[in-house]
Formats: structure tokens, C-alpha cells, sequence
């Protein structure tokens, strides 16, 4: 005999919202990966003799992030690894004085 349990989640308006956001982006990978997995079929359905192998979980993880991130430009970072706002880069401290 097989039970089953239901369990209620009693979220506050901010856990709510980062549940919610959670749920848009797993759909959305989810959407572009069926999408991605369909075209593979048509493609290979018209062209038997030019298949395409269905991508690795690891490559479209990969693109998938390409895909989401915008990327970042060189130029936009200074030598030395500054932000041009002026701001040190996490690990760039002052070094103390020496005390006598």
C-alpha cells in the first residue's frame, strides 16, 4: 500500500518571490532545452544523412549560461584589476604601516 504525505509551505513575501524566481528560471532552461532537443529531431528527421548528436548535460549547461550571462568586456576593466568606478577588486588592500 503506498502513502502519501502533503506538506504545506508556509513562506513569508520575500521566500515567496525567490520561490518564484527559481520556478521562472528552471522553466525557462527547461523551454530552451525542448526546443533545442526538437529542432535536433527535425533537422535529423529531414537530413538522414547529416545527423546531429544531441548535445552533452555539460554542454548546455555551457550555453545555456553564455546564453543567460552577458558577457564581461575587457576594456571596461582597467590594468591592475581596478573597476573603473574607482572601487579596489576584492584582495586589493592598503598595506598596513609598520608600526616602530
Amino acid at each position: 500500500m503506498l502513502l502519501g504525505l502533503k506538506t504545506e509551505l508556509k513562506l513569508n513575501n520575500s521566500e515567496r518571490t525567490q520561490l518564484l524566481k527559481h520556478c521562472g528560471v528552471s522553466r525557462h532552461a527547461w523551454n530552451w532545452e525542448l526546443g533545442l532537443t526538437k529542432q535536433i529531431l527535425d533537422h535529423n528527421r529531414v537530413n538522414p544523412t547529416e545527423k546531429i548528436k544531441f548535445p552533452s548535460a555539460i554542454d548546455l549547461h555551457k550555453w545555456l549560461v553564455a546564453l543567460v550571462k552577458p558577457e564581461v568586456d575587457e576594456n571596461d576593466l582597467c590594468l591592475g584589476g581596478e573597476i573603473p568606478s574607482g572601487k579596489p577588486t576584492r584582495g586589493s588592500r592598503k598595506p598596513k604601516k609598520a608600526t616602530s
